[in-house]
């Protein structure tokens, strides 16, 4: 009985979740077509997240955060953070940051539900995971941007909003410096794992 009332408030915080990537996929078909297809991914995100969680349960702030990066995405994609920048470091950049620190947290706890090995493996792991995930992500970009002419912001697209007259590495080196952001983002999230007490 604890696992069924458990179970629907999971799905509850999951179906609120694509609620609201159904307001942002409303206002992307009104004024921004071009990101209907991170709305799209948000779902299949969404759809993923279910079923993987029916196999390794969570705990609902985990599941609260597992929604995070993408309401962020679709957030800054609405608003237009993907064109803000402090000292030449963007929203995207914070992003890649912020993304692979949290999905480190969430896949960390996912296999501690089922393998029982060294605390630290398990972050090694979490941390090389993360890392593949955010090279695909690399991958999405370039192909969305290079096959499929898909410009700006977005999941499937490589850069940002920034000015053409803001010139940095951050900028010009926008795939490799994506990597690095990822791979500190996801080392944060691994000293903090190492920090916390079992």
């Amino acid at each position: 009985m604890k696992r069924k009332g458990l179970n629907l408030k999971h799905n509850s915080i999951l179906i609120v979740a694509a609620l609201m990537v159904t307001v942002f996929l409303i206002g992307f078909v009104l004024n921004h077509p071009m990101y209907i297809l991170d709305c799209i991914f948000a779902y299949l995100v969404i759809g993923i997240f279910f079923f993987v969680e029916k196999r390794y349960p969570l705990k609902s702030w985990l599941i609260i955060l597992g929604t995070i990066p993408f309401i962020l995405e679709l957030t800054g994609l609405t608003f237009g953070f993907f064109t803000f920048s402090v000292f030449g470091f963007g929203f995207d950049k914070m992003l890649h940051f912020v993304n692979s620190a949290i999905l480190t947290i969430l896949f960390y706890f996912w296999i501690s539900t089922d393998y029982k090995q060294h605390k630290g493996i398990k972050i090694v792991v979490a941390i090389f995971v993360i890392m593949g995930i955010g090279s695909m992500g690399e991958v999405f970009e370039f192909l969305g941007q290079r096959y499929f002419h898909i410009y700006g912001s977005g999941v499937f697209s490589q850069g940002d909003l920034l000015p053409s007259t803001l010139q940095n590495d951050l900028k010009n080196y926008d795939t490799w410096w994506d990597m690095v952001l990822n791979f500190f983002g996801a080392l944060f999230a691994g000293i903090i794992l190492v920090i916390k007490k079992k």
